[in-house]
């Protein structure tokens, strides 16, 4: 996966995985941690064909710490993941129920 996503992110090798992701056009949600692979995972949507790209990317700490800032497990762990991660991908889901039902 990582070398896959790697090529697709630099560009720097040909992969058929990103070949048709803009024939992808339902709306989308990127949750991606601040501890995470946070702003790498902004390019990926570029290349999508949706005109709905809503990014979430809780963080807590400042970039010189994101080792240590919330990370892909705290989605499932952390006691703030309620609010960080739950209600906003409810919330998105109950504004865009008539947009995903559509498509």
């Amino acid at each position: 996966f990582i070398n896959d996503y790697c090529k697709i992110i630099t560009d720097a090798e040909a992969t058929p995985f990103d070949d048709h992701l803009g024939q992808i056009t339902v709306p989308i949600l990127n949750i991606s941690p601040g501890g995470s692979f946070c702003e790498q995972t902004v390019y990926t949507t570029t290349l999508l064909g949706s005109g709905d790209i809503t990014h979430l990317m809780p963080q807590l700490l400042p970039p010189e710490e994101r080792l240590y800032d919330f990370g892909h497990i705290d989605i499932f762990l952390s006691q703030q993941a309620r609010h960080l991660v739950w209600e906003p991908l409810l919330q998105w889901i109950n504004s865009h129920t008539s947009t995903l039902a559509l498509n």
